[in-house]
């Protein structure tokens, strides 16, 4: 169970990611429309495009949270993934607060679409619901725990 035991948990999404290589040799420039989520150094990283589905943390143990909803993310995905690299299957862009008493939320986001590029070429990712399945907005992030300050 995430969180503290005080609160309801909503359920998490099944996702389906599928990588396979593709031929890029280098990010396309200008970045698509939108906010892309863009790891990048020296030509090589991912970038990240749309949104399936994000969680929001806070407080003294959103570090705890974040990690136990993405581990169940993870162990409930279904992953065809050719390619096996770093960067590749389901990933997640985040951002945390530095101060557990912060107004602001850590979040993760998962994108649904990724463009990889590393030293062993190129690939592609996309992610959604699992087969038989849809992702209810409102259904796809956790209630953030309090700040108790």
């Amino acid at each position: 169970m995430v969180g503290d035991g005080h609160r309801k948990r909503n359920p998490l999404p099944a996702l389906t990611a599928t990588t396979k290589p593709c031929s890029f040799t280098s990010f396309p420039r200008p970045l698509e429309s939108g906010s892309p989520f863009v790891f990048q150094r020296l030509g090589r990283g991912i970038i990240g495009r749309g949104e399936v589905c994000r969680a929001e943390f806070s407080g003294p143990n959103r570090f705890d949270e974040a990690q136990e909803w993405w581990v169940e993310l993870c162990t409930n995905a279904v992953i065809n993934d050719s390619v096996r690299r770093p960067g590749s299957g389901v990933v997640a862009f985040g951002t945390f607060t530095f101060a557990s008493h912060s107004s602001q939320k850590s979040v993760l986001i998962v994108p649904e679409a990724i463009l990889g590029i590393d030293e062993s070429g190129a690939f592609e990712t996309t992610i959604g619901p699992a087969p038989n399945t849809s992702i209810d907005p409102g259904s796809t992030s956790l209630p953030s725990a309090e700040s108790s300050a």
